[in-house]
């Protein structure tokens, strides 16, 4: 059996009134976002005033090693050299403009399964603590 086989094959979601599915989804939505930015924020926070001007802490016999550090740019640094204005344009207002779609897709997608929902919105959260 194929993928698209295996896709066709998949039970229908049932449906129910817009009203009930979006409420539903906007509360797990709301519900993941806001945990993954309070984890997101405590995190950087304690890295901050646990990590900043100390050495590097090794755990596990060095199998682990955590030491502050801050990027200036994207993901391993990409983008750091870029002028302000061009890291602001690409790394904020693109961001913002992407995670705005996925909101709007999860808001007016007339059927999405609460996995769907949950992976999406956890992208999203991540995103968001990222501005």
């Amino acid at each position: 059996m194929g993928v698209c086989d295996e896709l066709r094959s998949r039970p229908p979601v049932p449906q129910t009134p817009d009203s009930v599915k979006l409420r539903a989804r906007l509360l797990l939505l709301s519900a993941v976002v806001t945990v993954i930015l309070v984890i997101d924020q405590v995190t950087k926070r304690l890295a901050v005033e646990l990590l900043y001007g100390e050495p590097v802490v090794s755990l596990f016999g060095g199998f682990l090693k955590l030491l502050y550090a801050e990027n200036e740019g994207a993901m391993l640094g990409l983008g750091g050299t870029l002028a302000d204005e061009t890291r602001f344009m690409l790394f904020v207002v693109m961001n913002a403009v992407l995670l705005g779609g996925l909101t709007i897709f999860l808001l007016t997608r007339s059927v999405l399964r609460r996995g769907e929902v949950v992976a999406l919105a956890l992208i999203l959260g991540g995103g968001l603590g990222n501005l």
